[in-house]
């Protein structure tokens, strides 16, 4: 991920759109006004078994996290089309991507490099980003409501 510019993070949405300034305008009234930095307990590791190209560390999903996910899903899906049911709260599986598009080799040297060093963390999450697909390319970056915006 690093090496595609984009900093680890869960993704909340997935919507394309025909209006990125309301989008725009409404992640930043969001971010300014009612969200604020939250802890995320990053607990343990895993893949998807459908797509083994894929390595993530999973957080444990508790009620501000929740939260952020259903305020983020309730501003923007009223200005967006195609919202992907991937990220609806009752599909959501959150997680924090470490590799993509692994080969069956690397993907297989990966876990076992993970299984040996990966501990528990807990990162506070200040930011959102507003990421272009494809190739993935982060737009713009809002800091939450107290957090440090230089960060």
């Amino acid at each position: 991920l690093l090496l595609a510019g984009l900093r680890p993070h869960l993704t909340l949405a997935e919507f394309d759109t025909h209006d990125i300034e309301a989008v725009d305008s409404a992640i930043t009234q969001l971010t300014a006004e009612k969200l604020i930095p939250i802890s995320i307990k990053l607990a343990s590791a895993g893949f998807f078994p459908n797509n083994l190209t894929v390595l993530y560390l999973a957080p444990i999903v508790d009620e501000s996290l929740l939260q952020l996910h259903r305020d983020i899903n309730d501003t923007l899906e009223p200005l967006c089309t195609g919202f992907s049911p991937l990220y609806r709260e009752e599909n959501w599986v959150p997680h924090c991507t470490l590799a993509l598009e692994l080969t069956p080799e690397s993907f297989a040297a990966s876990c076992l490099n993970l299984a040996d060093y990966f501990t528990p963390m807990e990162p506070m999450a200040t930011h959102l980003s507003l990421i272009a697909c494809c190739p993935f390319c982060e737009q713009k970056r809002y800091p939450l409501a107290g957090s440090d915006p230089l960060i």
